[in-house]
């Protein structure tokens, strides 16, 4: 596919970077756009948490603004499910971040209720439990540390049913959802350095992986094939050029275009 083999060549061009700059030489002070590189590695499980943190270290985010209202639509089908799932994965971190136990509360519910719906809900269920009671005590590295373990169990659940695609899209979800937090931020006060967050090479190749690994099955569903021009546009972005930072006019088209997916993806489906 020419666009796989072009993100693959620029996640390539950066993958003797690492995640960490080195530090500068004895008394010289650092540059405020060496604290961040963009990942040069597959994300890993905490992809979002980690991307919310970079941010607070370089700014001070409203999070409590990024909260998205309830979503009444109906969900219909695993592919939505999943992504929706993945989605309040996000919003659980983006209440960690924010400190707000009421909003760690309702997103934890609503992914045990999509849990239920997906045939693992007893995989996550104490995981559940222990992830308000965190909240509760505002103990918000307990609730980082229970939102990891909840999908690490939710996904050894899933694989365990044969279902790596569904697995595949909950990640999805939640990192369409923490990079439109991120964007929709760096847009509204814009520097460089934190506009570099939104480089991530290797995230753009491993979301056009995932698709490829998803299976014909879930991979025609409409709602995938009403995704895909969208996570394309988002894909190039993340994938380049390397080591120079998005414009603001760049990052706000960005947040734009995962605002609508998400979007899409939360709609109710059309008969």
């Amino acid at each position: 596919m020419q666009f796989l083999c072009t993100v693959t060549f620029l996640a390539t061009t950066s993958s003797a970077l690492p995640q960490t700059p080195a530090g500068p030489p004895a008394g010289t002070k650092p540059a405020a756009a060496a604290a961040i590189v963009p990942a040069a590695q597959a994300p890993s499980a905490r992809f979002v948490e980690e991307l919310f943190s970079s941010l607070a270290r370089q700014s001070k985010p409203d999070w409590a603004a990024k909260f998205r209202p309830p979503n009444p639509a109906p969900l219909v089908g695993r592919v939505q499910t999943a992504l929706v799932l993945g989605i309040f994965l996000a919003d659980s971190y983006l209440g960690a971040q924010a400190e707000d136990s009421q909003q760690c509360r309702n997103a934890g519910k609503e992914m045990l209720a999509l849990a239920k719906t997906l045939g693992v809900q007893s995989e996550v269920l104490d995981r559940g439990r222990s992830l308000g009671e965190a909240a509760q005590r505002r103990d918000w590295p307990g609730v980082k540390l229970e939102l990891e373990a909840i999908l690490a169990e939710l996904s050894a659940g899933l694989r365990a049913h044969q279902d790596e695609g569904i697995v595949r899209l909950i990640a999805l979800g939640s990192w369409l959802r923490g990079l439109e937090v991120v964007a929709g931020t760096v847009g509204e006060n814009y520097s460089e350095s934190t506009a570099l967050l939104l480089r991530q090479p290797a995230l753009a190749l491993e979301m056009e992986a995932g698709f490829e690994r998803l299976g014909e099955a879930l991979n025609t569903t409409p709602l995938l094939a009403q995704l895909r021009p969208q996570l394309l546009e988002i894909q190039l972005l993340l994938a380049g050029p390397h080591g120079e930072a998005p414009t603001q006019l760049q990052v706000k088209a960005l947040a734009s275009t995962l605002s609508k997916a998400l979007n899409d993806v939360t709609a109710a489906p059309k008969p």
